[in-house]
């Protein structure tokens, strides 16, 4: 089906954003079948004849969404919709999926000095702005997705062997760093988790899902050395994030580019502080695991004294990363940094958590003008540790921005979806390795001009205007994007 209700019919009147604001559209959980006109919701909260989004944001078809509308049963939990679903929705366990009501103004303008953000994500809902716009879009302030992705992964709160936690992805979190390979506690530092996987990293692991989370970087060994870093978020199919460095500046691997064939860059093992996390697909120096190849998890890095190399970033799948974003996804947490335990004389140091990944923007306006505001969608920045012998946290991940409409004047560098930076507080321990960018698209019928970062991908599409009568509207735009 085409979606036949153009920039909305602004029925919501003109939005002002004077102060900051917290998006405020009705969301829910939702589950519904392909070819299905049934979605059935965790709770009662649209009407009939609202407009709608529905995202699996994570599990098992994550990045996939749609478009539709509320034929009938607004007011319950069983909606009607007035067009058969494009793909399935489940939401349970780790597969959630989310519906947005999308409003409908007249115009939108937020002021210069205004931010207009959303919930962050919380495991099931929340991370979107979405909205439909009759008029203009006037960005003076900052539509801000900063943060509102997938989650950061945290540090080991106890004293020991632990590395810290990989971040939050497409197939939920990652585990531990890694604990040391030793018998004797404290000597040998364990391998960083892999980048887009809920399993621990190591010597030729393998996980369950490409994309995604950073890695967790592993434990400080017993001497002198500082603690490895976490691996930077990666954004969904593009690769997963670079794997947790090893110890004595260990560096955590880069998150994978946005359709790179290549997985994230590997965690640097330790050489007399020499070790440096790789880029997209490539080993860390000194040992470092290299990311996996497309449609593949990297492992982790063993080096051969048995000294444990960050492990690699997850791979890509290049056949399902699409520029176009008709998959959208929320960059993914960066790992978390391992703590530096010099347990014969009690040194126990926190290491840096990761940055939380950031959401997702779709904006359907007939003029869209961020010259003079922005709209960030870039990564958090990964965290300092408590001393100069831990490691830093790993960069979140950018997120997903849509944008369709007639004319679009964005300025210059005014959209942003950058990888976070990794934690750089230590001065021993390793750096944190930076997310992935995250992708920016537009469809216009008339003109764009601006530039933007990462380089926005933009396609000319001569039915986004405003319908006449007995005309279309999106003609090339089909009910999931």
């Amino acid at each position: 089906d085409k979606w036949k209700y153009a920039f909305g019919n602004g029925s919501d009147g003109d939005l002002v954003i004077g102060s900051n604001t917290t998006f405020s559209a009705p969301t829910r959980g939702c589950s519904g079948s392909l070819a299905s006109s049934t979605l059935t919701l965790d709770s009662a909260g649209f009407a009939n004849g609202d407009l709608i989004a529905i995202l699996q944001s994570k599990g098992s078809g994550a990045g996939n969404w749609e478009l539709n509308r509320v034929e009938s049963g607004g007011g319950t939990t069983t909606l009607t919709l007035t067009h058969p679903l494009q793909n399935n929705y489940t939401d349970s366990g780790i597969n959630q999926a989310q519906v947005v009501k999308l409003f409908q103004y007249k115009s939108v303008t937020i002021q210069a000095g205004a931010t207009f953000s959303p919930n962050q994500w919380n495991g099931s809902q929340n991370g979107i702005v979405a909205f439909l716009c009759k008029g203009k879009t006037d960005l003076q302030g900052v539509i801000d997705l900063r943060g509102k992705g997938y989650a950061k992964g945290i540090r080991e709160p106890n004293q020991g062997g632990w590395g810290g936690f990989g971040g939050e992805g497409i197939g939920g979190s990652s585990a531990h760093g890694g604990w040391n390979g030793s018998t004797t506690a404290g000597i040998s530092p364990g391998s960083g988790a892999m980048g887009g996987a809920s399993a621990s990293g190591g010597s030729n692991a393998s996980g369950d899902f490409t994309g995604g989370n950073g890695g967790g970087g592993c434990d400080g060994k017993q001497g002198d050395e500082g603690s490895g870093a976490g691996g930077g978020g990666g954004h969904y199919f593009g690769a997963g994030g670079g794997g947790g460095g090893a110890d004595s500046n260990g560096a955590g691997g880069n998150g994978g580019l946005s359709n790179a064939v290549t997985g994230g860059g590997g965690g640097g093992r330790e050489v007399n502080g020499s070790g440096n996390g790789g880029d997209s697909g490539q080993a860390g120096s000194n040992g470092g695991g290299a990311g996996g190849a497309s449609g593949y998890t990297g492992g982790g890095g063993l080096s051969a004294d048995n000294r444990g190399s960050g492990g690699g970033g997850g791979g890509s799948n290049a056949s399902q990363a699409n520029l176009s974003l008709t998959k959208m996804f929320f960059g993914g947490g960066g790992g978390a940094a391992g703590n530096f335990w010099k347990w014969t004389v009690g040194d126990y140091q926190n290491g840096g958590e990761g940055g939380d990944g950031s959401g997702i923007a779709l904006i359907i306006s007939r003029l869209i003008d961020t010259s003079n505001g922005y709209i960030h969608c870039s990564g958090n920045v990964g965290g300092n540790p408590t001393g100069g012998r831990a490691g830093n946290g790993g960069g979140g991940a950018g997120g997903s921005v849509l944008m369709k409409a007639e004319t679009a004047t964005l300025g210059s560098t005014r959209v942003l979806a950058d990888g976070g930076n990794g934690g750089s507080g230590a001065s021993v321990g390793g750096r944190g390795g930076q997310g992935s960018r995250g992708i920016l698209h537009l469809d216009y019928s008339k003109a764009y001009t601006g530039v933007t970062s990462p380089t926005l991908d933009a396609a000319l599409d001569s039915s986004i205007k405003a319908p006449r009568a007995g005309g279309a509207f999106l003609q090339n735009f089909i009910m999931n994007g």
